[in-house]
């Protein structure tokens, strides 16, 4: 959705709704900080994933499932394109600290925990697709703006978008330089 815009006269902004909803997961998460002491302004992430005790569906804001300190990596890699500025630093503290126990063979782990029972670390073995794919796809979108690029000339993609109302954004409305990662409104 980037540089496009809906029909409709109100204007949502999809791309940049995006980046809003990645600074209030990080502000979510650091809120929580008090049960969790590892989460903060570098370690933070939490989406649908493996945990110490199975599958869970969790996330926020609002407040979603029960929330245990487990970290997703994916959840700050996913969003690369839209805040790098927040999200790089999460993934280079979380390699910093855990090192190879979290990233292994194809990226990091799906999921851990820095303070599971007794203060042990729990690493999810699993490697997911899905996570491994978002965050390959952030980043190559980050490096080069491609997969967009490369999804936005399809002309099945082209025609259901002109379909469903979405025409070029209005310039200067949200703009971000890719030389310099500078925003305007």
């Amino acid at each position: 959705f980037r540089h496009q815009q809906d029909g409709d006269p109100t204007y949502l902004n999809y791309f940049r709704n995006s980046i809003i909803a990645t600074y209030a997961h990080r502000d979510f998460c650091i809120s929580l900080q008090s049960r969790y002491s590892d989460y903060g302004p570098n370690m933070w992430g939490i989406t649908v994933s493996d945990s110490p005790t199975g599958y869970v569906v969790w996330g926020g804001p609002p407040y979603a499932g029960p929330i245990n300190g487990t970290l997703v990596p994916c959840a700050a890699a996913g969003s690369l394109m839209f805040a790098q500025e927040i999200c790089l630093p999460v993934l280079r503290e979380m390699q910093k600290i855990y090192g190879d126990q979290i990233y292994q063979r194809y990226g990091f782990t799906d999921a851990f925990n820095p303070n599971w029972q007794d203060r042990k670390l729990w690493v999810n073995q699993d490697v997911v697709g899905i996570d491994v794919g978002i965050s390959l796809l952030s980043i190559e979108n980050l490096l080069t703006g491609n997969v967009w690029r490369w999804f936005m000339r399809n002309q099945y993609i082209q025609s259901a978008m002109e379909r469903v109302g979405f025409r070029l954004a209005t310039p200067g409305v949200f703009l971000r330089s890719t030389k310099t990662g500078a925003r305007r409104a």
